[in-house]
């Protein structure tokens, strides 16, 4: 017997006596046990002792208990709970037979009438607990037991049980694992948003997948390609991996699998009737976003040179805000889009996950002053080309181009025009060729972020200097100089003299213009602080672009520094469902959520964000951010100096970081910090680590500084998330006193 096996067995004496080790999983080690009671063998399940110590025992028990409830013939009960040397336990009884996971091991694959009685089986067991307020969370072959010819499912409520009870220390992931396996929980609770028992549904297809196939539907490297791939892909019909599978069969997994959780089946009720019935469901090819609802995905650059991929990007996008004036047109956001850029996904999962009934794709190529574009309209449906053009064309002529293929597809829609009969892209952005190249290069850059925001601003300046009546540009000039200067690249009186201007002049010369309502809001939020104004052209920016999470993301922003936390998660809530597939988006939002203490929402959205792209830096930010809200400063500090490291010691990153070094006692890192925040001109980011720290006399200084230099965001010092007791101080009363414009 092992030492740690003689420990457990004198913190469990009187109760139980562990006799050897059956199994272990990510979370816990099942062992075969005595229960000395009931004179009868049962199986203790220990859970990691990291993750016992993340969470509370209390609600833990009391979630165990509402799961020990569960009463139905294929339902593997919970005896007792408790805790052991620091380890929370539960106790069921040892199932004689194997598990699914051994049976396929074993096997490979079953045969299609033997996973099907599976399948009922287990969706009986879920029917009946999602009708008693319990979702399982965590479907997999490893839980599902085989017994006497039938299946029961074990661990019932028991990731729910973990995962409620870490909700008031601490996010899901507080032990750096998703409560859930990534190999089968479905795209809403990969990306951390609210789950039913549709949830457990889709686990379910990916077992009955793996069944029937001998592999599972989706595959990766990591746990986070899984879930990408996941989000982004969808497995080829069961049909086509394994002959004999009736297709009625396969329908119900293609059903079971699909991205929505209002396209699968509703009930386990449901979907019992449909395979004792052999009828195949009718897939729901179109979601309620109706037939006036389309994609452009996008366009292939076939120029040969990898450089001009900012010329195909941006005709893609210029057709997207053509096709986005077009009255009573849902069209999907260029975030939702371009994650599928590169990737060869049947057309039907792709409308799939946008939810979009039609689809445009085309090409670009470029020789010298010539142009072609090729592009068809596809309706997902019926799978059939409404429309397709070729242009041959001077490369002057390109406007004319997007204009044309905007008012062909709103045409074969038969959708109304926005403003009568006007055209949708009939005022070209700009009538300058280099100008209009140099605006797409900078967008290019400016939606990578980080330093490339900084690779962005001569392109804008020359497409200003270019055009002066080119109002995306000026935007765009705006955005880049206010981000560089959130982030702390560029000092805020540099953001000032040339952001101000440049928001205010692109609204003059586009007052229709999303980008430029959104430019003048970030402004004002971070550099202006006119409040009002700020949330007016936020607001205007969100109602000209309604798929707009981006935007969303900020005013969650300037609600979060004025105290207003749950308005800011609402928002923010919205902007995460805007844009699942921006990491920009997520980032923000995210942040948006941490100042209501949100720590599992925090850390889903920087999930979501890695998961789009693994390299950004805020995303590594945000996860340290979100363990900084649970109070594991040790969790937190690994993604902190990622950030740091991945933003090139972005001022913003490292204000963070220096406050995690004083929280962990590593007082000279700190400093050190601290004092190049100061000499790189940052004093209100050095204040965060006295604030953070409970040293409110020691920042007053830098908040005096960052004040006088009006510094982003500062006037919001007081709500910035772990800060604390800095509103009710008289001396920070006094200095932001008179110093708003506009509502306070």
């Amino acid at each position: 017997m092992t030492d740690d096996l003689r420990r457990l067995n004198r913190a469990l004496s009187g109760r139980y006596r562990l006799i050897d080790e059956l199994g272990r999983g990510g979370m816990a080690t099942v062992y075969r046990a005595r229960d000395l009671r009931h004179e009868r063998d049962v199986a203790v399940k220990l859970i990691r002792s990291d993750v016992s110590s993340a969470i509370r025992t209390d609600r833990f028990a009391r979630e165990i208990r509402l799961a020990a409830g569960l009463t139905h013939p294929h339902i593997v009960p919970v005896f007792d709970s408790g805790e052991a040397d620091g380890r929370l336990f539960y106790v069921m009884p040892v199932v004689e037979g194997e598990s699914l996971r051994a049976r396929l091991q074993a096997a490979t694959r079953l045969e299609p009438d033997e996973a099907a009685a599976i399948a009922v089986n287990v969706a009986s067991a879920l029917d009946y607990a999602h009708r008693h307020g319990t979702v399982h969370r965590d479907i997999k072959p490893e839980n599902i037991l085989l017994h006497d010819g039938l299946a029961l499912v074990a661990d019932f409520g028991v990731a729910k049980a973990i995962s409620a009870a870490s909700a008031d220390t601490g996010p899901e992931t507080a032990v750096g694992m998703v409560i859930g396996t990534p190999a089968y929980m479905s795209p809403e609770q990969a990306t951390g948003q609210p789950v039913d028992g549709r949830s457990d549904l889709y686990s379910l297809g990916c077992v009955l997948f793996e069944l029937l196939t001998g592999q599972a539907p989706f595959t990766g490297s990591t746990p986070q390609a899984v879930i990408l791939r996941r989000l982004t892909t969808t497995p080829p019909p069961v049909t086509a991996l394994q002959a004999g599978v009736p297709a009625s069969l396969a329908g119900i997994v293609a059903t079971l699998l699909r991205a929505a959780p209002e396209e699968r089946f509703r009930t386990g009720a449901d979907l019992i009737a449909a395979i004792e019935s052999g009828q195949s469901p009718v897939p729901a090819a179109v979601t309620a976003a109706g037939t006036r609802s389309i994609a452009v995905l996008p366009f292939a650059n076939l120029t040969g040179d990898p450089g001009s991929e900012y010329f195909s990007d941006g005709i893609t996008e210029d057709i997207m805000g053509a096709l986005a004036r077009v009255a009573d047109l849902q069209v999907a956001s260029r975030s939702s889009s371009f994650a599928f850029k590169g990737q060869a996904v049947p057309m039907s999962v792709i409308a799939g996950r946008l939810h979009v009934a039609k689809v445009v794709e085309g090409s670009v190529r470029r020789a010298g002053d010539r142009l072609r574009v090729s592009v068809q309209l596809v309706d997902v449906a019926t799978d059939t080309h409404v429309w397709s053009e070729r242009y041959d064309r001077d490369m002057a002529d390109v406007f004319a181009v997007q204009d044309e293929i905007a008012t062909a597809i709103a045409t074969k829609l038969e959708a109304t025009l926005t403003g009568g009969d006007r055209r949708p892209g009939a005022t070209p952005p700009t009538s300058n060729l280099e100008a209009y190249h140099d605006y797409l290069r900078g967008r290019h850059l400016w939606l990578q972020r980080g330093r490339s925001m900084a690779q962005a601003l001569p392109f804008f300046q020359k497409a200003v200097q270019a055009d002066p009546g080119f109002a995306a540009a000026h935007a765009g000039l705006a955005d880049a100089y206010s981000m560089l200067g959130v982030w702390g690249y560029v000092p805020p009186d540099e953001v000032r003299r040339h952001a101000d201007p440049a928001s205010r002049r692109a609204l003059e010369l586009d007052d229709r213009l999303a980008e430029a309502h959104a430019a003048r809001g970030a402004y004002e939020l971070y550099f202006g602080w006119d409040l009002a104004a700020a949330e007016r052209h936020l607001r205007r920016a969100i109602a000209l672009r309604p798929g707009d999470g981006v935007t969303r993301g900020w005013l969650s922003q300037l609600y979060g520094f004025q105290g207003r936390a749950d308005e800011a998660a609402a928002i923010a809530r919205e902007a995460r469902l805007a844009e699942p597939f921006s990491a920009l988006a997520q980032m923000l939002a995210g942040f948006g959520l941490a100042f209501g203490g949100h720590a599992a929402e925090v850390d889903a959205a920087a999930d979501q964000a890695r998961l789009v792209a693994p390299d950004y830096s805020p995303a590594a930010q945000l996860k340290g951010m979100a363990a900084l809200l649970r109070g594991d400063v040790d969790a937190a500090l690994p993604w902190l100096e990622r950030a740091v490291d991945l933003s090139g010691r972005a001022p913003m990153a490292l204000a963070v970081t220096a406050a995690a070094y004083a929280l962990a006692g590593r007082d000279a890192e700190s400093r050190q910090a601290v004092d190049e925040l100061r000499r790189r001109g940052q004093p209100g980011m050095a204040a965060w680590t006295p604030l953070m720290t409970g040293r409110i006399d020691e920042a007053m200084p830098d908040l005096e500084a960052a004040i006088a230099q009006r510094a982003p965001g500062a006037w919001g010092t007081a709500s910035v998330p772990l800060v604390r007791g800095l509103a009710a101080d008289p001396r920070w009363t006094r200095e932001i006193e008179g110093l708003m414009i506009g509502d306070w």
